[in-house]
């Protein structure tokens, strides 16, 4: 795994097989999944979701946000960016205190990413971001100084795993 940096792993595979993929990935060292928690009880594994059952539930409105925050919950905020709008949106989300935000973006991520990293470098506030190949979890990790403090890995591979 890369030092200081935490690697999501988002499974794409059947429901069918995701035991065995995840006792594979946990012999790397995997501890965060972006995954419903009904699939991973009993196992050792945390997980990041949409779901008031994962340990940092995942909100798609400042309200639902505001809401969870309230209640002590550990929360994210997920925001698909397609213009500045959407990037002032994660920024007034930072604004209620999420533990992360989740930046997944179409076909430009390294601008925007940069200008978040910026905007929220002090904030307290986790970035994290998607990728789907390990060379583009590397580029996330080494935009700016100090790059995203996440990504979101989405993969049906456990070799790719173990290359991280």
């Amino acid at each position: 795994m890369l030092k200081s940096k935490e690697v999501v792993i988002k499974p794409a595979i059947s429901i069918s097989d995701i035991h065995s993929f995840l006792t594979n990935i946990k012999r790397n060292n995997v501890k965060l999944l972006y995954l419903n928690p009904q699939l991973v009880r009993g196992q050792d594994f945390k997980t990041i979701y949409p779901s008031n059952q994962a340990d940092i539930v995942v909100c798609e409105t400042i309200e639902e946000l505001k809401k969870l925050k309230s209640l002590k919950r550990s929360c994210g905020f997920a925001k698909k960016v397609s213009s500045n709008d959407d990037l002032e949106e994660i920024v007034t989300a930072s604004e209620v205190s999420p533990d992360l935000v989740i930046i997944e973006t179409t076909n430009w991520k390294i601008i925007p990413l940069e200008n978040i990293i910026a905007r929220l470098h002090k904030s307290g506030t986790k970035i994290y971001t998607t990728a789907s190949s390990i060379d583009e979890v590397r580029t996330m990790f080494a935009i700016l100084e100090l790059g995203v403090d996440g990504v979101i890995f989405t993969t049906d591979d456990e070799k790719q795993v173990s290359e991280l």
